[in-house]
């Protein structure tokens, strides 16, 4: 198994010091924008579905009803009411 060095890994700009950002301007301006975005900053992840006649209102609906209630989000771990798929 290769061994992995810290800068093949992928982190957060929000975790990340300042002063370990990319010197540039306009870079640093665009990251600033990022991390400014939503309550985590950068931290997210993102699903991206490349598919020819699909329905999307189905997807979506799917993938809405994967989703933590705003009980289960508060509640932690142990709140949800049924087993993980």
């Amino acid at each position: 198994m290769e061994q992995v060095e810290f800068a093949d890994v992928l982190v957060w700009w929000a975790a990340l010091p300042r002063s370990e950002w990319p010197e540039e301007a306009e870079v640093r301006a665009e990251l600033e924008r990022e991390v400014r975005e939503g309550p985590h900053g950068d931290r997210r992840q993102e699903v991206v579905f490349i598919i020819q006649q699909a329905d999307h209102e189905a997807i979506a609906a799917q993938l809405e009803a994967c989703l933590l209630s705003s009980n289960e989000q508060a509640g932690g771990s142990d709140a949800s009411s049924e087993p993980p798929r």
